[in-house]
């Protein structure tokens, strides 16, 4: 059969940066398929796609979990998330994909969003739980905002949708009435794709254009940067975020660093290669793009960048370097 889920080695951060020891796909993942080489042994993954809800890099492609089909949820309203075996209209083999920043910032747009979890624990006791988690998560930061919470569990069945769910008997009738490969071809239909689900380009879609949203303390579930004094204003951490949740603004005579939480994935990529270990990232309390630094440095003789100068020093530490290089200084 071929392969339903792979990692892209060249978007993994592991691959990327050798200084990266990422583990959140084998930490999460209730099947433990993902061995020491971040290889996904398919015999033994049950395509839950937890892995596709917490890699930070969205380094991991699956079959049938698709954006055009989280655009076409995305748009009804209400919004019905269901797997495939519970809703004949969906194409997603599980509701593992689903993570607290998505359903945070789909709900926040306008939308009425039901998850019909109602199958989940007997189905995938363990990805019911994360799925519960996120759930749970989500809310409170809902309620704390004012806004609809998402509707799951027995709720999920009072709440009129267009398309006909499948009975809970019906999901366990036809899910052990037939053999597990005749279920994957179910599952998986000829002509499915493999795809990254690009989560967060929704979550920046739904949530950056907004004004500043206040989040209820140590809610852990978006992510903010804080920078100390020890910063020298290289813009490292800018130039790797490969999510543009860090910003860096000349302004003449000083360098402000800004940060965006709803685009920060939490990779800790800045804080893993910051010269000076200046960085920290911790819980978002606010959503909307801030100041987290701002420093009065001067310009370097040289490359006229602004820089963090060491006493009197006049020229930067890149310049230095490359100075030294060209006469043959050690």
């Amino acid at each position: 059969m071929a392969e339903t889920i792979t990692i892209d080695q060249a978007l993994c951060l592991n691959g990327r940066y050798k200084e990266m020891h990422c583990q959140r796909c084998r930490d999460h993942c209730p099947a433990n398929c993902i061995d020491e080489n971040w290889q996904i042994q398919s015999k033994l993954c049950n395509h839950c796609g937890v892995c596709v809800a917490v890699c930070p890099a969205e380094a991991i492609a699956a079959l049938s979990y698709s954006n055009r089909e989280l655009e076409h949820r995305a748009a009804e309203n209400p919004s019905l998330f269901a797997c495939k075996k519970q809703s004949r209209e969906s194409s997603w083999p599980c509701l593992g994909f689903l993570e607290s920043r998505l359903l945070f910032a789909l709900v926040y747009k306008g939308s009425t969003l039901i998850v019909d979890d109602r199958a989940c624990g007997q189905c995938n006791p363990a990805v019911h739980m994360q799925l519960t988690n996120a759930i749970a998560n989500a809310n409170r930061m809902l309620t704390f905002c004012n806004k609809n919470v998402i509707q799951s569990g027995d709720k999920a069945a009072y709440i009129k949708v267009r398309g006909k769910a499948i009975s809970r008997r019906g999901f366990f009738s036809e899910m052990f009435s037939a053999a597990l490969e005749t279920i994957r071809e179910v599952t998986f239909p000829t002509g499915a794709t493999i795809e990254r689900l690009e989560r967060q380009k929704w979550i920046a879609t739904y949530l950056s254009a907004m004004p500043a949203i206040r989040l209820p303390e140590n809610s852990k579930v978006f992510f903010n940067m804080s920078i100390s004094d020890a910063c020298q204003a290289c813009g490292l951490c800018a130039k790797l975020c490969s999510s543009k949740a860090i910003t860096v603004i000349d302004l003449t005579s000083e360098l402000e660093i800004y940060h965006q939480p709803v685009q920060c994935t939490g990779c800790h990529v800045c804080v893993t290669h910051c010269p000076v270990q200046a960085i920290a990232i911790g819980a978002a309390n606010q959503l909307g793009k801030h100041r987290v630094i701002q420093a009065k440095l001067p310009r370097c003789s040289s490359c006229d960048q602004l820089f963090q100068p060491v006493d009197n020093q006049r020229i930067c530490l890149e310049c230095m370097l490359k100075n030294r290089l060209q006469t043959g200084g050690c």
